[in-house]
């Protein structure tokens, strides 16, 4: 039992808060810098969100990949911006800023090769259906598609966005569902 001036902990803080083993972006580093590998189909889309984390040069179009997109970023921030360019089916990964400024460009192009061909980022087949028609419902369509298509549907995403999609649409009572394992 929490007293009234207590919040519950959010059910991601947990999660934010973990290490996961093998990850070249420790929680303890100094900062984090996000590097694009691979943009999403919808430049408009991707451009609103690119903009909306790079630093400087607001006003140039969208970045030929690999591309730094913002360094300096605290962890929570880092991973917010992954999540945001995932939705718009744009493959990003967070470094600590050490690894990248110590790197060299031989050594960090191998690294973003290798972490692009990570399980997570592997195509699989999707069927959304039951997203409620109400606002929750409209947010989540706004959020991966950036319009409301109709349902059902089917599409090709890549595992992370299955597996964030499907998370969110249990939370409002609908469905994505997938052959392949999203875990």
């Amino acid at each position: 039992m929490t007293n009234a001036d207590e919040s519950p902990p959010l059910e991601t803080q947990p999660r934010l808060a973990e290490s996961p083993p093998d990850k070249l972006a420790p929680p303890l580093a100094e900062g984090f810098s996000v590097v694009l590998l691979e943009l999403g189909a919808n430049r408009d889309r991707v451009l609103q969100t690119v903009q909306k984390y790079r630093i400087g040069e607001v006003n140039r179009g969208i970045p030929r990949c690999p591309a730094l997109l913002c360094c300096g970023k605290e962890l929570h921030e880092a991973m917010f911006a992954q999540f945001e360019l995932i939705c718009t089916d744009t493959i990003s990964v967070f470094l600590a800023d050490a690894v990248v400024a110590s790197s060299t460009p031989r050594q960090l192009e191998e690294l973003l090769l290798d972490l692009r061909g990570s399980p997570e980022f592997e195509p699989v087949v999707i069927r959304l259906d039951k997203i409620p028609d109400d606002e929750a419902g409209r947010r989540f369509m706004q959020q991966f598609f950036g319009r409301n298509p109709s349902q059902p549907l089917h599409l090709s995403v890549t595992r992370k966005k299955a597996r964030i999609m499907r998370h969110w649409a249990e939370r409002i009572g609908g469905r994505v569902e997938s052959e392949y394992a999203l875990e």
